[in-house]
């Protein structure tokens, strides 16, 4: 059978010999195979060989007919021209043929053609889908470009447009702009500061900056009596439009005066607060420290004489201090089912000066770094009933981010009651006033609402209060409720849900507050210290005041700071027990309970050192041992009249180590003093600190043992 190829179509896929034939198979078998350039690659050419062009053609084909030869002597071929005929065996290196005149080979063609033609489509797509991926790499290249030329340009327009457009100006932080210009703000003086809510202008004093009586809610007065305080707002018309002379104290909050309960001072306008400043300059970014006053939540203000903050006190430590006043007595934490109705804040009660302490602490974060203060370095400080009002804010969750370390100076151990029993409790309240409703309660005057508080309003503590038993209607302080909204509590938790900060406790054993039923208190004799014992504490039994006498009649730890001894042995050995009872025991079960909740470091001091000689809080006190460590922080001693010793200086001094340590690292300056799950630290003789010995709490044990302590943070029973 005649074969015929199509010679010009085999020379476009391999190469022929200057006589125009075919190389031979030598040549074939040398072809790059493996070459990617060559238009032969392995996998087409092992399909070639094995499908298009067999080793041997059908075995009826004549020795004559072309056909492969595996044998290499049979490789020569003749330089003969290609239109000679042609019987010998004929070596390829072409990809295939075009054109076979052979209806034995169509089938192999066409399988050929198949897989060639599969080989180059799948070549195509490869390339495709990398072009395309190439296509979204620069696509996305192309964007990141974009977004970082309007980058560079909006700040190029910021720096060269807006910044020059806004210098001499003042920006509040509520986005509207006053055109006040640089030369009008320097003509108003230097003592002028932006706040949110309009310009304030203050004092330069004793080497600091003071502003007085700057108001941060509007009054909460009429209708707003008993709600939550409501921030003064520039959109809603409540700022000041001149600038604000912050020159003088604002309204204390309406109270029982502290020496004549039946006079009533204050106003219902109260909510101001106080800033002392080393610096106006933001960049010098000091730590803040506020402060809330004590006075059994009933008296005080945030500038009571000797216990506020002062110029000195901002210059010496290198801190921005702020005074704050809060609603107090009925206005500030009254509970009551009449006020829980309608209420759109969810049916709660009471707590309204624990929203005012916070609405404070929101208006320091947005507006004291224009008074030289870091708003992320800010702690809160008080003693007493100050100190109460922190565990609240510890205890609520609208209290994050407004603070981030805590001093409670001999704060009360016992917040123990909900919102339902402050609701019964406060019942007698409706009989005095002779109202049934809100609406009654809110159209009454201050002072008829006052004389009418539920609570007791003088502000001293008896010695019958404290031996006896510890009662819910006989703490003080227990004004602030675990109300469910603003102060909560997690039973899973076994605590409260608040902030978790890092907190120092601490207290004075010269904390003997105004016991005017018992003057000579602070004078005793042996006998009268016996005595003492005898009277209060004779109900639990002989054997109880034998032990009571073992305990305290000859202290080891009775130190001075100075030779004098003040007050003698027997009257501080009597300060002893009831600083056992009303400070220091309960505070180690505090502190305990809190180093349980927190996961954050809690620390606990107790100075056992006494001033050199008696301290007065006013002119009609006969004695006065309150707040000890913060008077002397505060170096208040000159406010009261009291001639500070050496030893009262030294005091001083190491308070303020101890504290501003903490304020700005987070812990105190004394390496030994530890958190207090490993010690406590005591503050002695010297005036150092000192770890506790492992039997020091030994005193407390005793009073549990009688009852004393059946409480902790929270107690239902």
């Amino acid at each position: 059978m005649n074969r015929q190829f199509n010679y010009q179509h085999l020379e476009e896929y391999g190469d022929t010999d200057q006589d125009g034939d075919l190389q031979s198979k030598e040549n074939y078998d040398s072809y790059p195979r493996n070459d990617p350039n060559s238009l032969l690659s392995t996998d087409v050419a092992d399909d070639v060989d094995s499908s298009v062009f067999p080793r041997s053609l059908s075995p009826s084909h004549s020795d004559s007919d072309y056909h492969y030869d595996s044998h290499p002597h049979n490789n020569a071929h003749s330089s003969s021209s290609p239109s000679s005929p042609r019987t010998d065996s004929i070596k390829y290196t072409a990809l295939r043929p075009t054109t076979v005149v052979e209806e034995g080979y169509e089938d192999d063609a066409e399988q050929d053609q198949e897989n060639f033609d599969s080989h180059v489509h799948i070549n195509i797509l490869t390339t495709q889908h990398r072009k395309r991926k190439f296509r979204r790499f620069h696509v996305l290249l192309c964007l990141l470009l974009s977004a970082a030329v309007i980058l560079i340009a909006f700040c190029l327009l910021y720096i060269f447009v807006f910044f020059p457009s806004t210098r001499g100006k003042v920006v509040f932080s509520d986005g509207k702009m006053h055109t006040e210009d640089l030369a009008r703000l320097q003509k108003l003086g230097k003592n002028v500061v932006v706040t949110d809510c309009g310009l304030v202008r203050g004092e330069h004093e004793d080497g600091a900056y003071v502003f007085k009586g700057i108001p941060y809610a509007i009054p909460p007065t009429g209708k707003r009596r008993w709600k939550k305080p409501v921030a003064r707002s520039y959109h809603k018309g409540s700022c000041w439009k001149d600038v604000l002379n912050a020159t003088k104290f604002g309204n204390k909050c309406v109270q029982p005066n502290f020496s004549n309960s039946d006079e009533i001072e204050g106003d219902e306008d109260c909510l101001f607060l106080n800033i002392w400043t080393p610096s106006l300059r933001p960049a010098d970014n000091f730590p803040v420290m506020v402060w809330l006053h004590s006075g059994d939540l009933i008296h005080g203000s945030g500038h009571m004489p000797g216990m506020t903050p002062s110029a000195e006190l901002a210059r010496d430590t290198g801190a921005v201090y702020v005074s704050l006043n809060y609603r107090l007595g009925v206005f500030g934490f009254l509970a009551l089912n009449e006020l829980r109705e309608g209420r759109e804040s969810g049916g709660h009660a009471g707590n309204y000066g624990i929203m005012d302490q916070q609405l404070a602490l929101r208006w320091i974060q947005d507006n004291i770094r224009h008074f030289g203060g870091n708003e992320f370095n800010v702690s809160v400080f008080g003693h007493g009933s100050g100190a109460t009002s922190i565990e609240a804010l510890l205890s609520s969750h609208w209290s994050q981010g407004l603070f981030h370390k805590a001093w409670l100076s001999s704060p009360i151990a016992i917040v123990n009651k909900t919102l339902d029993d402050a609701c019964n409790d406060n019942k007698k309240i409706l009989a005095h006033t002779k109202c049934s409703s809100a609406s009654c309660l809110r159209s009454a005057s201050a002072k008829a609402l006052v004389k009418a508080s539920p609570w007791p309003l003088e502000p001293y503590w008896t010695l019958d209060q404290m031996f006896n038993t510890p009662k819910k209607s006989q703490i003080r302080n227990g004004l602030v409720i675990f109300d469910g909204h603003t102060v909560t509590w997690s039973s899973e938790k076994e605590g409260p849900i608040g902030v978790d900060v890092s907190v120092v406790l601490g207290t004075t054993y010269f904390e003997i507050s105004s016991l005017l039923s018992e003057k000579k208190v602070i004078s005793l004799t042996e006998d009268d210290f016996n005595d003492l014992l005898v009277h209060h504490t004779s109900d639990y039994g002989t054997d109880t005041v034998i032990q009571l006498k073992r305990l305290y009649s000859d202290l080891p730890r009775l130190h001075y700071t100075s030779p004098v001894e003040f007050p003698p042995r027997p009257s501080a050995s009597f300060a002893h027990v009831i600083g056992d009872i009303r400070n220091v025991c309960p505070l180690k079960i505090l502190a305990t309970a809190m180093e349980f909740v927190f996961s954050s470091p809690v620390y606990m001091y107790a100075a056992e050192i006494y001033p050199s000689h008696n301290i007065l809080l006013s002119s009609t006190e006969t004695n006065s041992f309150v707040g000890w460590d913060l008077l002397a922080f505060f170096d208040g001693f000159k406010h009261l009249n009291f001639p500070a010793g050496q030893g009262d200086l030294n005091f001083r001094n190491l308070m303020r180590q101890e504290i501003m340590s903490f304020v700005k690292t987070g812990k105190p300056i004394s390496t030994r003093w530890k958190t207090v799950n490993h010690n406590t630290g005591i503050i002695e003789k010297g005036v150092t600190v000192r770890p506790a010995a492992s039997n020091y709490f030994d005193h407390c044990e005793f009073w549990d043992r009688h009852q004393f302590f059946r409480y902790s943070w929270r107690d239902t029973t």
